[in-house]
Formats: structure tokens, sequence, C-alpha cells
């Protein structure tokens, strides 16, 4: 098979899933064009209508783009309709689970197997930057998750009478604030990690004032750069 036909075989499914999500959101072609004009990039109702009905057999990856965002999706539902088709051709001649499909082209380590494509080499360029920055952000939402327990619990505590009682909210609250500790450790050498590869860490205002207090218990350890903790320009 040539590459075209892929290529038109992949515009047709994105154009498949622009229909679908452009009608399960109640809007016109006009109306979608207009969305796509407001997010900063032309693409006239002539031009969707000529996709969804199959005369337009190309889709540029800015066009997908805006399109998505427009529509309110994740981009890569338009190329990998997962929900909508068990199986898609994800590379050319080579048939994949959809889902499998889609979590490739996420980024899922691993995941090149599926179309019966390794050739060995991924640990060594692959998105090692994504898959770090997927694994902090876990581990930053596990600490604020923690530490608003932690606040919870010592505030309650503050106006309990029962001794009983304060004594429980009192030992779940030091038990919420050392596991955030403890993952904070963990969410810092990461970030150095980050820093040693040469990878730009991410910005982290949102979580400063939670990370400044955590700090003062590792000050004997690696802790998150300050510039690090302020909003970037």
């Amino acid at each position: 098979m040539e590459q075209s036909d892929w290529s038109a075989k992949l515009a047709n499914r994105i154009a498949g899933e622009v229909r679908r999500y452009r009608t399960l959101r109640g809007l016109s072609a006009q109306q979608l064009s207009d969305r796509c004009t407001e997010l900063g990039m032309e693409i006239p109702r002539a031009v969707i209508s000529n996709l969804e009905n199959g005369r337009r057999t190309s889709v540029t990856v800015a066009e997908m783009l805006v399109l998505a965002a427009a529509l309110d999706i994740p981009a890569l539902s338009l190329a990998f309709p997962v929900g909508y088709a068990s199986h898609c051709e994800a590379l050319p001649g080579r048939m994949a689970p959809t889902y499998g499909a889609y979590m490739w082209a996420y980024g899922e380590p691993r995941r090149p197997e599926t179309f019966g494509v390794t050739h060995g080499d991924r640990d060594n360029i692959d998105n090692a930057a994504v898959n770090l920055y997927h694994e902090f952000y876990e581990y930053a939402e596990t600490i604020r998750d923690h530490m608003q327990r932690a606040m919870k619990d010592e505030n309650a505590a503050a106006t309990e009478r029962n001794e009983v009682l304060r004594k429980r909210l009192t030992d779940s609250a030091r038990l919420h604030r050392m596991i955030a500790s403890d993952t904070y450790a963990d969410a810092s050498h990461m970030i150095h990690e980050m820093l040693e590869r040469g990878i730009n860490p991410p910005r982290l205002h949102t979580y400063a004032a939670i990370f400044a207090e955590l700090a003062n218990d590792y000050r004997q350890l690696e802790t998150i750069p300050d510039e690090l903790l302020k909003e970037g320009e």
C-alpha cells in the first residue's frame, strides 16, 4: 500500500471524528469554522464540509490541533477514535488496537510493539521529559492532596474538645504531613534529575506555598530551586 493511500485514510478517519464531535456539540460547519477563527486560524466552512464529505483527502497538523481545540477534545481523539473503533491503521499497513495506538501517540512507554515495530533504541531517545513531567505532577498532586488533608485535620483538632477524637485528628494530620514530606523528597530529586539531563523543569508557582513549607523539613537534602516556584513571565 502506498503512503498516500494511508494518508488519505487517516484524513478520512479524522474527518469522521470531526463530524461526530461537531454533531455531538450541536455545531454547524459554520459555527465550527467560527470557533477556529476565534482560536487564531481560519478554517472556512467549505473546507470543513469538503473534509467531512471526503472531497478533501488531507489534514495538516495545524488544522487537526485547531479543530480539536474548537471541538474541546484531545487532538489525538481525532486520529485515534478510542471507543468508536476497536482497531485502526495507526501506521501505513499496520493495524493496531485503537487504544494502544492512542497511548503510543500520547507517549506511553513500551508501545511501539503495538505495531510490531521496535528498533531497540527507544530507551536512549524516548520522551524522557514527558515521562518525568507526568511523574512529577503526580507527585505534586499527591503532596497537595495530603497537605490539604493535614490542614483540615489540624483545624478540626484545634476546636475538638473530645480528647480521643482530638488525638485521632492530630495523628491523622501527622500521617498526611509525613506522606507529603516523603513525596516532596521524591519530587525534589526528580527536579534535580531533570536539571542534570538538561530538561527544563516545570514552573511550580501554583505549588509554591506548600513546597516552601515542606522544604523547611529537607534543608539537609536537595530541595526544589526557589526560582522554579516563581511565576514565569
